[in-house]
């Protein structure tokens, strides 16, 4: 016979029309973070707000059997703007699940006074002094991308290019349109891309 666990997590989320969804009981804090993370990742195609993780103590009863670990919501990414960007509540970190995406905005390790944000595809990083301005950072990004991917003059290309030439891009694509692919490949070929 194999010893029960003493302590169980229970991720769940919650929809707009107020209604809870359990996503399971298990045994350690690692898989129920996996499975909250792993369905969070399906939130564009859901109506989401909130997200939040518990642990519940066996074979104790009443509320003080349980603990809040993690409590999320749901906001629309500053980057891709879809509503995939979810920020714990607990701690201000936050990070898009979006596809492609991967925005992030927590806490610095070695000075708490600093806030890090990025966006991954592009390698950009910048460090704040408040939330409020790693946000802007990220919507900065997000207005930048999205005004270069839809248009098509070789004017548009060259400004975003302007934009980043100070923090050591080539000017290899100068003159190209620069879909969200191209920006990738010019961040690959260019490691010291960090933001202002």
């Amino acid at each position: 016979m194999t010893d029960a666990p003493q302590e169980v997590y229970v991720p769940s989320v919650e929809q707009r029309d107020e209604v809870v969804v359990g996503l399971g009981v298990f045994s350690t804090e690692k898989i129920a973070l996996s499975i909250l993370k792993d369905f969070l990742k399906r939130s564009e195609q859901m109506d989401l707000i909130s997200a939040e993780m518990t642990k519940w103590e066996i074979d104790i009863v009443g509320q003080e059997a349980s603990s809040l670990l993690m409590r999320l919501a749901n906001r629309q990414c500053p980057v891709c703007e879809r509503g995939a960007f979810w920020l714990d509540l607990k701690s201000f970190n936050a990070q898009c699940y979006a596809s492609g995406c991967g925005a992030w905005i927590e806490d610095n390790i070695h000075d708490e006074d600093i806030i890090d944000c990025g966006w991954p595809p592009l390698r950009f990083l910048h460090q704040a002094s408040t939330v409020e301005i790693a946000m802007k950072k990220l919507e900065e990004m997000g207005a930048r991308l999205k005004a270069a991917g839809q248009a098509n003059s070789m004017l548009a290309s060259q400004a975003l290019l302007n934009e980043y030439d100070e923090a050591g891009l080539s000017d290899a694509l100068i003159g190209q349109q620069l879909s969200g692919d191209a920006l990738a490949d010019v961040a690959a070929e260019d490691e010291n891309v960090v933001g202002q």
